[in-house]
């Protein structure tokens, strides 16, 4: 995107939507022999596609949606634009927070949720992990502002720190709500 935008845009002018292509793609978005320009028209192929653009989730196309056509060059200076002051840390919570903590640091964390909502994340996120971050919060310069979804052992332990209830949030993906899937979170800060 940075160095040959034109290439870029050209190679995914070449593909063709199709539920075959994606998987294909998906199983070769990380193949090293591939020129780099086919690996970023693959990833951005797969996360337009899927389901929700959760990468890898599953082919979101069907009966009222259309192929996620991104062969332009203002979507790619939109993704650059929103990039720029972007800094990416894939270290542990603790590792980060720790880096950038200051009493002028303001962290938003939305971590997985408690137990009852781990089958919507890739990766595992136990009880212990859920009280690593809390203990890590406690001890923080800065302030901090975490949503979670609301359950009696998020509020318990959280207790001692502002806990807002929002108004119940509708799950759902394709916005179908005949059979609405509600659930409240909750807003925990030390503000």
């Amino acid at each position: 995107m940075k160095h040959r935008p034109g290439e870029l845009v050209e190679a995914l002018n070449l593909v063709l939507y199709s539920r075959e292509t994606y998987f294909r793609f998906l199983q070769e978005i990380d193949n090293p022999l591939e020129d780099e320009i086919q690996r970023a028209a693959r990833f951005i192929y797969v996360v337009k596609n899927s389901f929700g653009s959760g990468c890898g989730k599953g082919w979101g196309y069907g009966k009222t949606s259309k192929a996620k056509t991104v062969a332009d060059l203002a979507f790619l200076n939109e993704i650059q634009g929103r990039l720029k002051s972007v800094y990416i840390d894939n270290r542990s919570f603790e590792k980060v927070i720790n880096a950038f903590d200051s009493k002028d640091t303001l962290f938003y964390l939305d971590p997985p949720y408690w137990i009852d909502a781990q089958k919507f994340y890739q990766h595992d996120f136990s009880p212990e992990d859920h009280e690593r971050l809390r203990a890590v919060l406690g001890r923080i310069k800065g302030k901090f502002v975490l949503s979670y979804n609301d359950t009696k052992e998020i509020r318990s332990m959280y207790r001692g720190f502002k806990i807002l209830a929002t108004s119940p949030v509708h799950y759902s993906m394709n916005n179908k709500r005949s059979q609405p899937r509600k659930k409240s979170e909750i807003i925990i800060t030390s503000l």
